[in-house]
């Protein structure tokens, strides 16, 4: 066989076999039959990227290719079933409308859904944005009634370092760090950590 003829039918092999995993793969694993064709350009990318790395020394042309679009959908199987993006979790649509007795019309679901389910959802846990507001009036209750010197370091502490504010003021790095230490027991005896 020559060369041109054997690259046709290596090609259509390699079209065939695409087209085959990506009909088993729709209906499946939440795929749906309209995701066929991007599957398809999935398998035959990663084929297309993968295809300098074939040593015809080591293996059939066949079996490279067989080995590549398989890897390729274990890949988009496990990312399918992965636990955050797992298809299986969504039950329903955020456009669905909830309604109730106060509310007959009802409500997109994505209009209910808080900032901190969100948050949680994505596994990015921390304070929520009413512990923030929280927060912020506590430490802004605490500058209040600090003297002006202290009010004005810490405030400076925020954008600056201790040496840029050296640099900047001439004040001396021992008196500024004495301060930080008088600030730090204003924090803590108002019940913060040692976070400065």
């Amino acid at each position: 066989m020559d060369s041109s003829k054997r690259r046709e039918s290596e090609n259509r092999y390699a079209v065939g076999l695409i087209r085959w995993k990506a009909k088993g793969l729709a209906g499946k694993y939440g795929l749906t039959n309209q995701d066929r064709e991007d599957i398809e350009q999935e398998l035959l990318l990663e084929l297309w990227e993968r295809l300098p790395d074939f040593d015809p020394g080591l293996s059939t042309h066949r079996a490279f290719v067989w080995g590549v679009v398989n890897n390729k959908v274990v890949s988009i199987i496990r990312e399918r079933i992965a636990e955050m993006r797992d298809y299986r979790l969504c039950a329903c649509s955020l456009n669905e409308r909830r309604t109730s007795e106060d509310d007959p019309g009802g409500q997109e679901l994505q209009d209910l859904i808080t900032e901190e389910q969100i948050r949680e959802r994505l596994g990015l846990f921390g304070p929520s944005a009413e512990d923030l507001a929280d927060l912020r009036m506590d430490v802004q209750a605490v500058l209040a009634n600090l003297p002006p010197d202290l009010r004005w370091l810490c405030e400076r502490l925020v954008v600056q370092t201790v040496t840029e504010i050296h640099n900047e003021t001439g004040i001396a790095r021992s008196t500024i760090h004495r301060r930080m230490r008088k600030l730090r027991s204003e924090f803590e005896s108002k019940g913060f950590g040692t976070t400065i």
